[in-house]
């Protein structure tokens, strides 16, 4: 009757206890070579009291990244090359301007990442600030300026590329973050902690797929050159901040497949010049989708 009893309660604490969550250890393991294919589409206007305008933005790119090296802890140097740029602004009127900013096809810089994946240093965009000032005649204050507007985008595209996977075997629902910078011209750019979730296994085009979320905390740093400037950003709220999204990891190849993202900025600055100030609010919302290939997907 005893043994009956433990048989019995062996079989009740089956059923009724959860099993323990299975863990999953999502390892990247980048190829030497590989091509990133990204592409957004945002609405900004501006409103001040003379009045308010408005444009749509859309850009298509295609970078070649090369692995250069791996260390032990993770961290690495990464080679980015961009294969293709393409941006069109429409004003509110409907007018489209095409660009195609061919001082940057073909330009490389070096992107150094920790083992968090936090890019910590750009190096080689030298060549590609003296394409745009062959005569050397820009201020320093000019040259600053597209120095670090060029390597705020630079780090834009890697952080969104190389992404940490949690470092460790994770259950459904483990966060981790990322820190991040984006560049929001002329003004400055934001710091962007990512708060990276995993959500567990997904069937994407007939393959499970690892999925993770992020949402995103704003905080504002203005441009490194503003000291200067004629035009100073005195003052900067957030009345909303948004920058979140959803990315797909293989991990039977060891690659993140595809990321497609949601972003929405409204804030209201106080500018400063030399003659008085003024108040003016922006709005900046959007989408954009990344997806990653073996091979260039250019024709």
């Amino acid at each position: 009757m005893r043994s009956l009893k433990l048989v019995l309660v062996v079989i009740l604490a089956g059923v009724l206890l959860p099993s323990l969550p299975a863990q999953v250890t999502l390892t990247p393991k980048f190829p030497e070579k590989f091509y990133v294919e990204l592409k957004s589409d945002h609405q900004r206007s501006g409103k001040t009291t003379k009045g308010e305008t408005k444009d749509k933005t859309e850009t298509s790119l295609v970078l070649g990244v090369a692995i250069l090296k791996t260390n032990d802890d993770g961290s690495l140097i990464a080679e980015l090359k961009i294969e293709m740029y393409k941006g069109s602004v429409t004003d509110a009127a409907g007018r489209r301007t095409e660009s195609a900013l061919s001082q940057l096809q073909g330009t490389t810089v070096q992107v150094t990442l920790d083992a968090g994946m936090n890019i910590t240093k750009v190096d080689g965009l030298a060549a590609l600030i003296a394409k745009f000032d062959p005569q050397g005649k820009a201020s320093a204050l000019a040259k600053a300026n597209t120095t670090d507007h060029y390597e705020t985008l630079f780090r834009d595209w890697a952080g969104q590329i190389f992404v940490p996977l949690g470092g460790k075997a994770v259950n459904k629902g483990d966060k981790w973050e990322q820190k991040t910078v984006r560049r929001f011209a002329p003004y400055g750019s934001f710091r962007l902690t990512k708060t990276l979730s995993y959500a567990g296994t997904e069937m994407v085009d007939g393959k499970e797929l690892h999925k993770l979320t992020f949402t995103t905390a704003h905080a504002f740093n203005p441009t490194k050159a503003a000291e200067n400037a004629p035009l100073k950003v005195t003052r900067l709220s957030i009345n909303k901040g948004v920058y979140e999204g959803t990315l797909y990891f293989d991990a039977a190849t060891g690659r993140l497949l595809r990321a497609d993202c949601k972003e929405l900025r409204d804030l209201v600055m106080t500018i400063s010049t030399d003659v008085r100030d003024s108040e003016l609010r922006l709005r900046d919302e959007g989408t954009s989708s990344m997806r990653f290939h073996e091979k260039n997907p250019l024709p």
